[in-house]
């Protein structure tokens, strides 16, 4: 019996440094686990924090994206607006140019009249110049003609005269 206890109580104590070795070993485990858990719920925190900054982040692009879709809405309009004007801008002109053209081939049509007639003025005014000189020609050849008939006259007369007097 005795030796039934020392037995029992060798196999207690044997039991008991196993015990032992499992609370060591569950308390390594559990520091493990505890700093596990601590270096978990310091990144959760950290997390956490990222987390809030990327939703600032996100509602603060979601801001800009709003105000840039509105500034996109505001900058269509301004260009449907320019658009618009630029057609009205380039009918209007279109418009302008036509008058224009009609008025420039009325011009040259003027022109052309006025050229055709300030051509047969012209014509007209360069035959009277010539008819001037031939008449000229004509009155020059007609005036030397005169003077030498009056001259043969004149000594005519003075010739006649001169034999008067011898008469007389």
């Amino acid at each position: 019996m005795l030796s039934d206890m020392l037995g029992k109580i060798q196999a207690f104590k044997q039991e008991s440094a196993r015990n032992r070795e499992m609370i060591i070993e569950k308390q390594r485990a559990r520091d493990t686990a505890l700093a596990e858990k601590s270096r978990l719920l310091s990144a959760k925190e950290s997390l956490a924090v990222e987390v809030g900054e990327i939703r600032d982040k996100a509602r603060a692009m979601t801001g800009r994206g709003e105000g840039l879709q509105h500034e996109i809405g505001r900058r269509e309009r301004m260009r449907v607006a320019l658009v618009e004007e630029l057609k009205q801008l380039c009918a209007h002109h279109s418009e302008g140019l036509l008058a224009l053209e009609k008025e420039q081939v009325e011009c040259a049509k003027i022109a052309s009249e006025r050229t055709r007639v300030l051509r047969e003025e012209r014509f007209g005014f360069m035959s009277q110049c010539a008819d001037a000189t031939i008449r000229l020609r004509e009155q020059q050849t007609c005036l030397r003609a005169l003077e030498e008939e009056t001259g043969s006259l004149r000594r005519i007369l003075y010739q006649g005269s001169d034999k008067g007097s011898h008469i007389a």
